[in-house]
């Protein structure tokens, strides 16, 4: 199943960081299900972060849009699983979250699961995270294509280049200094969302990747709203010109293509 492309889109900051009155990142995603709002993804805040559009009042450390799921160096999933689930207790409040590892991935060592938040072309969310019970959670993704496997995840922090398609750090070390580097912030077991800031958490200067915060922490969080565009019209009894009706249409389009995406609430 294929995501579904919006026409349009306006950018949204759903919460701020403000004060730790953030959301956790289980409302993050409660919260652009319900509204219909695609989280901003990892690679998306990566391209905020270096460029002005970071400047946010409030918003960073934020959450992405990047749900991912690791287990210790060296452990393949299958060993790491329980009943064919990855199964990871936040420490700070006790609730656990359980991710189904599909079989094609278990044997599957140094690697990272990610999807990245939005919807299906049914309307659906690419994950949901459904409460079990009062202290347990259930990642539910309802098309497992939507699911991605990054191979050579790092088995320790340190600063590395990105796999290049979801901004995750990949490989061996490489220097600081280099315009793509960016510092992995790992634990050994984790299912939560990559999380990104500007350097008050980090340390790292608006370039670290965030894999190791409990979901239970309050973020920022921003999203973005689509909204369909109007079909052409033309008064009652006049002809329609199907080259008029064509280039309505790609207006957007030619938009998103020559003019980047600036947030409406950038300073």
């Amino acid at each position: 199943m294929t995501l579904a492309i919006p026409n349009t889109q306006k950018t949204m900051i759903l919460a701020r960081f403000a004060n730790n009155r953030g959301f956790t990142a289980e409302q993050a995603v409660s919260e652009a299900n319900k509204q219909g709002i695609t989280l901003a993804p990892n690679r998306e805040l990566d391209r905020r972060l270096l460029t002005d559009t970071w400047k946010r009042e409030g918003l960073y450390p934020a959450w992405s849009g990047t749900l991912f799921v690791n287990v210790q160096p060296d452990v393949s999933f299958r060993d790491a699983t329980k009943d064919g689930y990855i199964v990871y207790e936040d420490p700070r409040t006790g609730i656990t979250y359980r991710l189904k590892v599909p079989e094609y991935y278990l044997a599957a060592i140094n690697c990272i699961l990610l999807v990245e938040h939005g919807f299906n072309t049914d309307g659906k969310p690419t994950f949901e995270i459904h409460k079990d019970i009062s202290k347990e959670r259930v990642i539910h993704i309802p098309d497992d294509n939507n699911l991605n496997l990054v191979e050579n995840y790092p088995r320790e922090n340190g600063w590395y280049s990105t796999d290049g398609k979801f901004g995750i750090p990949t490989g061996q070390e490489i220097v600081f200094t280099s315009p793509d580097a960016r510092y992995l912030w790992r634990a050994d077991k984790t299912i939560s969302l990559a999380a990104r800031d500007w350097g008050n958490v980090f340390y790292v200067r608006r370039r670290g990747v965030g894999l190791d915060c409990e979901p239970s922490r309050h973020f920022g969080v921003l999203g973005f709203a689509s909204y369909p565009q109007k079909p052409a019209t033309k008064a009652e009894g006049t002809p329609v010109n199907l080259r008029d009706v064509a280039s309505e249409t790609l207006k957007p389009i030619r938009k998103l293509i020559e003019q980047p995406l600036v947030d409406e609430m950038a300073p």
